[in-house]
């Protein structure tokens, strides 16, 4: 029988690392009720706390949009874990450009020690239309990642700095007055360290909060307090605004302390309504030298009378050709007034899509923004054939071909002008000039030229084409996503592998590293093996990795059988769009090696000539580099049929150098001849070469010899001494 069992391997292993998300949402196109205006920031993306605690998160919410959104949050949570928003009542409303903070909360009591990955989904417009954005600005799922760890001695260090914020209650003030608040900050890293106080960037008095110290030195073991004046502007409308403060520990590997206020505004409310005009996604298009008027009305819905500010703003361009004639408008509770926009492009405008934003503020403070697109429009007789969206690869040279056709009834030269150094890299158009005769078209070529600063993102490439005889310019746009060239000197990730060598039917774990030599963290790094099935092999779970740090990913391989042989592989590390691939090499070995059996000893029990059951003391060595699991001598297919065998103990685990003694006994299911009988050891990792031993010729123990058996003769005597016992009592009976 088959003494070979193989042992599944469970990995658990994780690297507590902090972070921080702060984002505009994310929308692919394929999710058209994605949260277009919504920003978010989630403080950290990694905690880790020991089971029975909780785990806090901190969310910032803004509403970018026009319009007021309900806020919503949900998370999908493990039935290990508990989860609760509970600090987020609902509904939530924020007007425009108002901002929510509050907490996502996990409690652990139930939890196993491992690492879970929570998915987030936030929510905004309104409760009977929402919008839903569940994805990062990566595309991966929005979500937070929790490391459990079992409780354990000695106590963890404590984190290198803890603070606290007071009064943590929400603060009514009015406008003209300050709110004050102290956060008490304690360094408990042992060695002195610097702590610096800011905010999250969503604090709509950032100009008017000061800080006693942005910045304090402390000692092991000090304890400072910094207070905080936050001061509101006159005029600031009523409302509730909220936001965070940071404390930032040094070095910059350690994570922000984010503590979420609240300030209410004691005034009169501000709320704008504009009506009419286009919708911010239709785009108005205009003649080149002709001018299109759009009436409006801006209504006052709130109790502030105003004065309220009314500009204008854009690009130089989009501001040379749209005008408004109102700058300053005083309006009573419910009423309106008119706003006249003015589009009048000229004959030397570019033929270009342009957007202006039409923003009111009460005071400092933005009230109501709408976003206005038109497009200049002509006799165009040039057209432009290009790709939808093209893949350009970072730090290389990548060349797009389009084509340019004459669509007019008189020939025309034209020339193309661009900006040789754009946010993407360098540029260059190939011809810069051609002539096209009526229905005519030539290729050209937008040649891109990255570098390794070229940021992994999507970029508009803008270009413009001027027809002389016609004397128009053209603006065309092309659409570049720029990725990783896989390359490993290309790539701010690098790989760091042993030599890949399993046997085949075994398993066999290796530590692949993968490094980020960037400056900024890298998310979600994951690590395949392409070239061979998924089957062959497994890799832990992915994780995120410091600037200049690196992870350790446990690889389990288990080739099948039948797979000997070397294969070339190539190992495949990505985050997002950064990406490294690196070449290497599998060998599949028909047998494990450095695991070796010699005969130490041997008994053989016989009667007479006949031998029945042969006992052998093999001593197994582990000679190899790494611990070998489970193993356990076997016979091959073809003697299992001839010997019953059994082993003591079943199986052993050796070390590196380890030796151990293991016996197997043999039997016979039939008269066997004397023959070298091949012994193989088998293991997790494998199967090691066999090992032929002598044994003697063998019959089975049920017919050995030619007498009968004994049990037989003892139940005959038993017999006959009954009968006898019978017969004389039947004798003295008859006397």
């Amino acid at each position: 029988m088959n003494k070979l069992a193989f042992t599944a391997f469970a990995f658990v292993a994780l690297i507590a690392l902090f972070g921080q998300a702060s984002a505009q949402a994310y929308c692919p196109p394929a999710q058209p009720n994605c949260c277009r205006h919504l920003e978010y920031s989630i403080v950290p993306l990694n905690a880790s706390v020991t089971q029975g605690v909780e785990a806090t998160y901190d969310i910032v919410i803004r509403n970018t949009d026009l319009y007021s959104q309900t806020i919503r949050a949900s998370a999908e949570c493990n039935p290990l874990l508990s989860c609760s928003f509970q600090d987020l009542p609902f509904p939530t409303t924020l007007l425009a450009g108002q901002s929510a903070a509050f907490h996502f909360t996990v409690q652990t009591a139930g939890a196993d020690a491992k690492s879970y990955f929570i998915p987030l989904e936030l929510r905004g417009g309104s409760i009977e239309v929402p919008c839903i954005d569940n994805t990062d600005a990566e595309g991966n799922q929005l979500g937070v990642t929790l490391n459990v760890a079992a409780p354990a001695a000695p106590t963890p260090a404590p984190l290198p700095i803890t603070a606290t914020l007071s009064p943590t209650e929400p603060q009514t003030v009015i406008p003209g007055e300050s709110a004050a608040y102290t956060l008490t900050i304690r360094n408990d890293f042992g060695r002195h360290i610097y702590a610096s106080i800011l905010t999250d960037g969503t604090n709509p008095f950032e100009t008017t909060t000061f800080y006693s110290a942005s910045q304090i030195s402390l000692e092991a073991g000090e304890t400072k307090a910094v207070d905080v004046r936050v001061t509101i502007p006159p005029g600031t409308p009523g409302a509730t605004y909220s936001w965070a403060f940071l404390v930032r520990g040094s070095p910059g590997s350690y994570s922000d302390l984010a503590f979420p206020v609240s300030l209410q505004v004691y005034a009169e409310t501000v709320a704008l309504s504009l009506l009419g005009g286009p919708y911010p996604t239709d785009c108005v298009e205009t003649s080149a030298g002709q001018q299109t008027i759009l009436e409006m009305y801006l209504r006052n819905d709130g109790e502030s009378n105003g004065p309220f500010q009314i500009s204008l703003e854009g690009t130089t361009t989009a501001l040379s050709v749209a005008s408004i004639d109102q700058s300053l408008l005083e309006l009573k509770k419910g009423e309106q007034a008119p706003i006249t926009l003015t589009i009048e492009p000229n004959r030397a405008t570019v033929l270009d899509t342009y957007s202006a934003t039409l923003v009111v503020k009460s005071g400092q403070f933005e009230v109501l923004r709408r976003n206005i697109c038109f497009k200049a429009t002509g006799l165009e007789s040039i057209e432009v054939l290009k790709p939808a969206n093209s893949v350009v690869l970072r730090a290389r040279t990548t060349a797009i071909p389009f084509r340019v056709r004459n669509t007019g009834t008189v020939a025309e030269d034209v020339a193309f002008y661009w900006d040789p150094l754009q946010e993407i890299g360098e540029v260059l158009v190939q011809p810069a000039t051609m002539k096209l005769n009526p229905s005519e078209s030539a290729e050209a070529q937008l040649v891109i030229t990255t570098s390794m600063t070229t940021p992994l993102e999507d970029f508009a490439v803008p270009i413009q084409l001027h027809a002389a005889k016609s004397n128009y310019t053209l603006a065309v746009n092309f659409n570049a996503s720029v990725y990783s060239s896989n390359a490993s000197n290309e790539s701010l990730l690098s790989i760091s592998a042993p030599d890949l060598t399993a046997a085949q039917e075994g398993i066999k774990t290796v530590e692949i590293r993968v490094s980020n030599n960037g400056a900024e963290r890298l998310e979600q790094v994951r690590l395949m093996i392409e070239g061979i099935p998924a089957s062959w092999y497994a890799v832990d779970f992915p994780r995120p990795i410091q600037p200049n740090g690196y992870a350790d990913f446990l690889v389990t391989l288990a080739p099948p059988a039948n797979t000997v042989g070397v294969r070339p592989v190539k190992l495949f590390a990505w985050s997002g769009r950064e990406a490294v691939k690196q070449d290497a090499e599998l060998e599949v070995t028909p047998y494990i090696e450095g695991l070796d059996a010699r005969e130490v000893a041997r008994t053989e029990k016989s009667k007479g000539n006949v031998v029945s059951e042969v006992d052998l003391t093999l001593r197994v060595t582990n000679n190899g580099q790494n611990t070998i699991e489970n193993i356990a001598p076997t016979l091959l297919a073809d003697d299992v049929l001839q010997y019953n065998y059994d082993t003591d103990p079943s199986t052993v685990s050796l070390e590196p150098g380890a030796s151990a003694d293991v016996k197997l006994t043999l039997r016979p299911n039939k008269q066997t001849e004397a023959k070298s009988l091949p012994i193989q050891l088998a293991s997790d990792a494998g199967k090691a070469a066999p090992n032929a031993l002598q044994v003697p010729a063998m019959t089975a123990a049920a017919v050995a010899g030619t007498q009968p058996p004994w049990k037989i003769i003892t139940v005959l005597a038993l017999l006959v001494v009954i009968f006898a016992v019978y017969a004389y009592e039947r004798r003295e009976e008859k006397k």
